[in-house]
């Protein structure tokens, strides 16, 4: 299993960034204008130069609508090219992602909760030795 990891702000500040370079690259794949995939989305030029500068946020279903322009999935366009970068392949992390992941948000905000509790313990007994 891949898993995603989104440590702290730095990928989700990012993710327009992601998702904009991520468009772009299949435009060009495709031998696209931003005109001609705008004409296909039913979108304004301007929107699409501003969403793959990453200068423009997206809804899901614009960005639905420019995948299905582009004929790729939307998974592929929120993933970087490099995905790397964003992934991390570890048997225990996907232990606790398998534990957590059909917890209601409640009880995953509570894991989350344990483990931040956890860690200051810790850094606390062992900042004492």
């Amino acid at each position: 299993m891949l898993l995603l990891v989104l440590t702290g702000r730095y990928i989700i500040m990012n993710l327009g960034k992601i998702i904009g370079s991520r468009i772009k690259e299949f435009r060009r794949k495709r031998g696209l204008t931003q005109e001609r995939l705008a004409e296909k989305a039913n979108i304004h030029p301007t929107f699409i130069a501003r969403i793959e500068r990453g200068n423009r946020n997206c809804s899901i279903e614009t960005l639905q609508i420019i995948a299905s322009a582009l004929n790729v999935p939307v998974t592929e366009l929120l993933m970087p090219e490099d995905k790397s970068a964003v992934t991390y392949n570890d048997k225990l992390l996907e232990k606790i992602v398998d534990m957590v992941k059909d917890k209601t948000d409640n009880e995953k905000q509570y894991v989350i909760d344990m483990v931040e509790l956890t860690f200051k313990k810790h850094k606390k007994l062992t900042e004492k030795k």
